[in-house]
């Protein structure tokens, strides 16, 4: 199936009352095939990985 790496990078804050927490998943936006199937009646299918995907979240304490 070929090789490919894939690298993240997440960062946080914290104080008393919230935390905020950002990460980006396959921060080169590398394509990558990481499962393939075969069926009974076909050809091999091949499933990348994700696309480069941020995500953001805070948190407030009460």
């Amino acid at each position: 199936m070929g090789g490919y790496a894939l690298f993240g990078l997440s960062l946080g804050l914290e104080s008393n009352a919230w935390t905020a927490d950002l990460a980006v998943d396959n921060l080169l936006d590398r394509a990558g095939r990481a499962t393939a199937a075969r069926n009974t009646s076909g050809p091999v299918e091949y499933f990348g990985v994700a696309p480069r995907t941020v995500r953001l979240s805070f948190e407030r304490r009460f």
